[in-house]
């Protein structure tokens, strides 16, 4: 097997360990082994100045760029963008089970999706009122009467 054919092959089995995973580092690795099956053309005989440059660049990028795509992927509601459930943060919702922590009842719904919900100041909240969202943790609300 040629090298750069060794290399294309390296640099597609990363890239599919990276479709498994969630790191965003498989795909650097992936990266670098492409570059280095470009330069095992013009130097199929050194295998190990192919190992340094794969181990360079993989060093390289996942201490480069893998940090820069992390800090710009993982963005959150420091800009104002509420996403997902955080987005439901200070958002009304209507009480369709009165909301008793002691007795561990409590549903609301909002956008037509219900939620076990939980008085957050462990106020008694009556079914058919209005509450306000005030965290999100898992799959329950915490709500204050509104």
């Amino acid at each position: 097997m040629s090298p750069s054919l060794f290399w294309l092959l390296v640099a597609v089995i990363l890239f599919i360990l990276e479709i498994l995973t969630p790191f965003f580092l498989f795909v650097l690795f992936s990266f670098s082994a492409l570059i280095t099956a470009f330069f095992s053309i013009f130097f199929p005989k050194l295998i190990f100045l192919q190992g340094i440059i794969f181990a360079s660049l993989s060093i390289l990028f996942a201490f480069t760029i893998r940090k820069v795509f992390i800090k710009y992927l993982s963005k959150d509601d420091k800009e104002g963008l509420k996403t997902n459930v955080a987005s439901y943060i200070g958002r009304v919702c209507k009480v369709i089970t009165t909301i008793d922590n002691s007795k561990d009842t409590g549903v609301c719904e909002i956008d037509g999706v219900r939620w076990r919900a939980y008085s957050d100041d462990g106020t008694i909240i009556q079914k058919g009122s209005f509450a306000k969202i005030k965290r999100v943790e898992g799959a329950h609300l915490y709500v204050v009467k509104d």
